[in-house]
């Protein structure tokens, strides 16, 4: 039951523990105050709207009773065993504690995953619960192990482990009120206090003494510039300035022209690696190359996987007044266009100008639609863009339909035609076009994707998407690609097979290279040969190159290409023939090659299907049947 804390006063009750076998343990509030929460003992989670008293949806357990896990099936193959469930202080994102010792961060609308925390595994320790730092910032984790592990919530990274004095499990971790003030006046320091159970029952044993944590000061000695140093860019240099002067140090440094250098070409390639990834450069910056080693160590900076269709494509999309709906969305969808590359395009590397038209926010209206205090909430769905009916099924069975609410078309707002704006006519966006840079490297892919991070459509209180650039290579009319390597296909003559030969390709980047065979190094149909290094170039290390290989047909002359005395003359240099030697006997029958036709050889088949359908005619034409006596 939902009162009045200052006058008792009853404002919402919400039922239902009982249908299903339950009595509530605990409920609690979500960030925003729009929903209810409550645990059970039938081990299922109850939630409700916190204004209607509707029952949005249960979450249900696979284990019988209540108990520290809540079950909850993701595929018919897999479940994962959840912890501890925390929201996040805007209310927009989930951290999820899991018995796999995982910890994952979702979008609270959608259930798309936006980072996984891994570590717990390599200190043979549990998750138990996790919360966020007063700015979201950190993620803190208690575990089974007696340790609580931290976090970067962007990146993924393990920032450090802090050991406890005394066993025992960290049941939760908790930031004390108290020191808010002080946390951001200084901005660097945090205060938490610890909880730890003795048993499962609930007993808590309080550690009086707090932790502090100095973050800035531990990035400060992780963090360094030997990566920057070693291409001679600065801290702030451009995608472009990296890879300009990555360019221009592998020519000097490459072991083709330097072959003392070979260390040197590695650090600087491995350098242009880290610093030409937008996410790995963001690790290295904050944490440095031990923190690049370590984060590795721990899996990696995250990773997309699971949750990509939890319940159904959001914990909370769908039902109403949960900000699923049917226009309510964090972040907007990319923007996919494939661009016809040709094969010398990814060989030489290319700047390719696309033109894309997208939405923008109008600026008439700053995308609000129509003039100030013109756009009003749609009072039948109440902004949620959903309308939700009710049938009856039978005693006891309700079914819940949801529909587009007609009078808002989904929008959840209403604008009056004569307040709408006169530029995007209420529609809170216009359209314009723009020109993209599209920077096709070296060594590139087909279905490569190129990224123009924001650069979708933009809608009001929506993040943009994506523009994502997807590399369709056009057919090439002489070379394959099959990776990094390239093949062709070159026809030649008997007497180059044998007697050797020379000859030019001309390559992506219009050289001639000259290939020969010696004399005596005989060439047989169908045969691939190497020319090592002449191959596509390595993405992002365009000095190195896969190979070129050459498979060889041979054009064997026609008939009575030469006299007779040639032939033998022809023969005497040829290997011997097989010997050969005449059966004794008459069941001996000679007979003549013949030229294969398969035209000519269907034109026989079709003459002998007629020929004993004719006969089949023949036989029953005349209505011949057995007399009976």
């Amino acid at each position: 039951m939902l009162i009045d804390a200052f006058h008792g006063t009853p404002l919402q009750t919400f039922t239902g523990h009982l249908n299903n076998k339950g009595i509530p343990i605990e409920a609690s509030f979500s960030p925003d105050f729009q929903f209810i929460f409550s645990g059970s003992t039938d081990g299922r989670i109850h939630v409700w709207n916190a204004d209607t008293d509707y029952k949005v949806c249960v979450l249900n357990a696979d284990h019988p009773g209540p108990g520290p896990f809540v079950t909850f099936k993701l595929t018919q193959e897999k479940e994962c065993d959840w912890t501890g469930l925390k929201f996040s202080r805007d209310g927009k994102t989930i951290l999820i504690s899991t018995n796999g010792s995982i910890i994952r961060l979702i979008d609270a609308f959608h259930g798309t995953p936006l980072q996984t925390f891994t570590g717990h595994l390599n200190n043979k320790g549990i998750p138990i619960e996790a919360s966020f730092s007063p700015d979201s910032q950190f993620i803190f984790s208690g575990s089974t192990d007696g340790r609580i592990h931290v976090w970067n919530a962007d990146t993924g990274y393990k920032v450090c482990v802090l050991n406890a004095d005394h066993p025992g499990p960290v049941q939760c971790v908790q930031f004390n009120p108290k020191f808010y003030a002080k946390w951001k006046h200084s901005g660097s320091i945090y205060y938490i206090v610890i909880f730890r159970l003795n048993c499962w029952h609930f007993r808590k044993n309080w550690i009086d003494t707090e932790q502090k944590i100095d973050f800035h000061s531990l990035f400060r000695k992780m963090a360094d510039n030997k990566l920057y140093e070693l291409l001679g860019v600065s801290r702030s240099a451009s995608d472009n300035e990296i890879k300009k002067q990555y360019r221009k140090l592998a020519k000097e440094y490459h072991p083709d022209k330097n072959p003392q250098a070979g260390d040197k070409f590695k650090e600087i390639s491995y350098a242009y690696e880290v610093l030409s990834d937008p996410k790995k450069r963001q690790v290295y910056d904050k944490f440095g190359l031990k923190g690049m080693q370590e984060g590795a160590q721990d899996g990696g900076f995250g990773s997309d996987e699971l949750f990509s269709h939890l319940f159904g494509g959001g914990l909370f999309g769908g039902f109403p007044g949960f900000g699923g709906g049917m226009r309510r969305r964090q972040r907007g969808e990319d923007t996919i266009h494939p661009l016809k590359v040709s094969l010398e395009d990814m060989y030489n590397g290319k700047t390719a100008k696309l033109q894309l038209s997208k939405n923008i926010i109008c600026t008439s209206c700053n995308g609000k639609g129509g003039k100030s205090g013109a756009v009003q909430t749609c009072k039948t769905c109440k902004g949620c863009g959903l309308k939700v009916t009710y049938r009856q099924l039978g005693p006891g069975m309700t079914q819940q339909l949801q529909s587009r609410c007609p009078d808002c078309q989904g929008e959840g707002e209403i604008i009056n035609e004569k307040d709408r704006c006169t530029v995007c006519h209420g529609k809170k966006v216009c359209n314009e076009t723009k020109i993209l840079e599209v920077h096709i490297d070296k060594g590139m892919k087909e279905n490569q994707k190129i990224y123009f991070r924001g650069e979708g459509d933009q809608q009001p209180d929506i993040e943009p998407g994506d523009v994502v650039i997807i590399l369709q290579q056009k057919t090439h009319e002489k070379f394959q690609r099959s990776g990094d390597d390239l093949y062709f296909s070159h026809t030649i003559t008997l007497s180059e097979a044998l007697c050797g030969l020379t000859f030019i390709i001309r390559h992506l980047d219009g050289r001639d290279i000259l290939i020969r065979n010696p004399p005596g190094q005989v060439i047989k149909p169908g045969d691939v040969k190497a020319v090592v290094g002449e191959g596509m170039p390595y993405y992002k290390n365009p000095f190195e190159r896969g190979n070129l290989y050459v498979t060889f047909e041979i054009r064997f002359p026609e008939n009575h290409f030469a006299s007779e005395n040639k032939l033998k003359l022809l023969e005497s240099v040829l290997p011997p023939r097989t010997a050969f030697k005449m059966p004794v006997g008459d069941h001996v029958e000679e007979v003549d090659l013949n030229d294969y036709d398969p035209n000519e050889r269907g034109s026989h088949s079709s003459n002998r299907e007629a020929y004993a359908s004719d006969d089949e005619d023949h036989m029953h034409g005349s209505g011949i049947q057995c007399a009976h006596q």
